[in-house]
């Protein structure tokens, strides 16, 4: 008896569950990686590891995406945190990391504003 779930053969006899994509599985992970579907999206999506995720774009011979979040989400961030909305007002209106949305506005050559409670504006 083969044990399978909705993605395909499961592994029998393993300390945790595995399961082995089928070749057009992966190649919609390469697809929706080619595409730029954020990691985490592709990772909720097939049920894997990131991990998994690069060893399947690699084995495809697919590009390596750059690190770090597209220039129009680093812009998002700057303009967001310039009209004056906080780093974690910024990360959560655009579902990303703190420390993604700090690097993005940095990136980008804002200055940032002195931690603390600002100033009311009257």
């Amino acid at each position: 008896m083969v044990r399978t779930d909705s993605r395909g053969p499961v592994v029998r006899n393993s300390l945790q569950s595995q399961t082995r994509l089928s070749f057009p599985i992966q190649e919609r992970v390469v697809a929706d990686y080619l595409d730029g579907v954020p990691m985490k999206e592709i990772t909720a999506r097939y049920g894997i590891h990131r991990g998994t995720v690069h060893k399947i774009t690699r084995r495809a011979d697919a590009p390596l995406r750059p690190r770090g979040f597209p220039d129009r989400i680093r812009q998002e961030a700057a303009k967001l945190y310039s009209e004056g909305q906080t780093i974690v007002q910024v990360a959560a209106r655009l579902g990303i990391s703190y420390e993604g949305a700090r690097a993005g506005i940095v990136a980008c050559g804002v200055p940032l504003r002195p931690r603390g409670r600002q100033p009311s504006k009257r």
